[in-house]
């Protein structure tokens, strides 16, 4: 087993409210965070960013600057379940419907005094604090 590339997209609406999706399968199921997924073979990170955001919100956009860099390691005793390395941008809704699809349980716009009252993915917070600074200074 070798870690996984992953990649997820941060988008706001004019409100300054963020884009979360609640997970609708595991790893992490019944959790939200921002809409993502695996990189497919011989996509790019930009381009499977763009991807998940369609397969999942049904949105399409643009894919802006790197945000942050997480990883997600699960263990179970000395055995490794996953390991994710998940790219996060900041994104530009072009087109499209806002729609729960794919893994997506349900999506929903959320402030971030809203999001601390939500059961998130660790680090979620902070990760949408550094977003709506890049977000806002664009």
């Amino acid at each position: 087993m070798t870690p996984r590339l992953a990649v997820a997209g941060i988008a706001f609406d004019e409100n300054g409210r963020a884009l979360l999706a609640r997970r609708g399968a595991p790893p992490k199921k019944g959790l939200w965070s921002v809409p993502g997924g695996k990189v497919e073979l011989g996509e790019s990170l930009v381009q499977a960013c763009a991807r998940e955001m369609r397969e999942e919100t049904g949105l399409e956009v643009e894919v802006g600057p790197r945000v942050a860099i997480v990883e997600r390691i699960q263990r179970d005793g000395d055995e490794i379940r996953y390991h994710y390395v998940i790219f996060d941008y900041l994104v530009s809704i072009t087109g499209g419907q806002a729609q729960a699809a794919s893994d997506a349980a349900e999506i929903g716009w959320f402030s971030l005094d809203q999001v601390r009252d939500l059961a998130t993915t660790e680090g979620l917070i902070e990760v949408l604090q550094t977003a709506q600074e890049q977000h806002l200074t664009r």
